[in-house]
């Protein structure tokens, strides 16, 4: 082939096949728990002072919960936190949908698990102090 020969050049959306992809999205999903890890951790911590800018009040004593009455800001609160879970849940459904197999199914299974775990707990909570 001569340097004005029609060779195919690849366009840079070669990324691999559909499956590659896939399991790509599931190990995403799995790569999302111990960011939700480290993500708690930085939100127990930074959880105080961002309540006392937003709120002009915190809690009395160290230690001591914040409880946050209106329903609006609980839910962002709650949604924040749990936002890494929330995107490990989507990329483990989407690379089940594109056929990743078991990796991707066990990781949407987990992330439901945990979501579960953590969310229900914090609903029933605020319904009973309602």
């Amino acid at each position: 082939m001569g340097p004005t020969t029609n060779a195919p050049v690849g366009t840079g959306s070669d990324r691999g096949t559909g499956s590659d992809r896939a399991r790509r999205l599931a190990r995403l999903s799995w790569w999302m728990l111990p960011v939700f890890a480290v993500w708690t951790i930085i939100y127990i911590f930074a959880s105080e002072p961002i309540v006392r800018s937003l709120f002009g009040v915190g809690p009395s004593e160290p230690g001591e919960a914040f409880y946050i009455e209106a329903w609006g800001p609980w839910l962002v609160v709650t949604l924040l936190w749990v936002a890494p879970l929330v995107v490990g849940l989507v990329l483990g459904v989407l690379g089940a949908v594109k056929g990743a197999g078991k990796l991707a199914w066990w990781a949407v299974a987990v992330h439901g698990a945990l979501l579960l775990f953590f969310l229900v707990p914090n609903i029933v909570d605020r319904l009973t102090t309602l």
